[in-house]
């Protein structure tokens, strides 16, 4: 049995919701189409961009978030789509990875580890998460972190407890030409 899991690293806009949705379905009818993709994994933010700071006030913003997500949620049937957005629940605002199967939102994860230093402001915006999220798919169990998590040993930890057979990280950090070998490090010190 084996697992193909598409990577999509698109060029997601800040604010632009409808758009950025309509790649991910562009993106998840393409691909399927050609190679049969089992789960796509999307961007953390991937739904409103990276970083969408201060739009996160308007009024109107999770109703867009969730239009948005209901689309994805009807364009997933036999697939696993993992995709970072903005998501509110319980008067908390939380940076998310979604996890929809088969037409439906199956579960969340609220990333745990939020950066406050040079140019990430994210306490400013959401709360932090405490659970690990892991989901089933054909047969592996995958554990689902976002970016600053795999900077942290706990909330991997926290996934392998939860029985991950293999940890996906979404991430958008901006682009730093000198930290690729330091990210390799990290992501072998969690292997391990």
């Amino acid at each position: 049995m084996s697992l193909k899991i598409l990577l999509a690293q698109l060029n997601f806009l800040v604010g632009d919701i409808e758009n950025n949705c309509e790649k991910v379905l562009y993106c998840i009818k393409d691909t399927l189409a050609k190679q049969g993709i089992d789960c796509f994994i999307f961007s953390e933010l991937a739904i409103t961009g990276y970083p969408p700071e201060d739009l996160l006030f308007r009024a109107k913003i999770n109703e867009r978030i969730q239009k948005a997500i209901e689309k994805i949620i009807d364009e997933s049937d036999g697939l696993t789509i993992v995709i970072g957005a903005p998501w509110s629940e319980n008067n908390k605002l939380f940076n998310a990875a979604l996890i929809i199967q088969d037409q439906q939102l199956v579960a969340k994860y609220h990333k745990i580890k939020l950066p406050n230093y040079n140019v990430f402001d994210e306490k400013r915006y959401f709360h932090a998460g405490t659970d690990p999220c892991v989901i089933r798919v054909k047969g592996v169990t995958l554990g689902v972190t976002i970016c600053e998590d795999v900077w942290d040993e706990i909330p991997v930890m926290l996934a392998k407890s939860a029985g991950a057979e293999i940890v996906v990280n979404i991430n958008a950090s901006p682009f730093n030409i000198d930290k690729q070998l330091q990210r390799e490090q990290t992501v072998r010190a969690r292997i391990k």
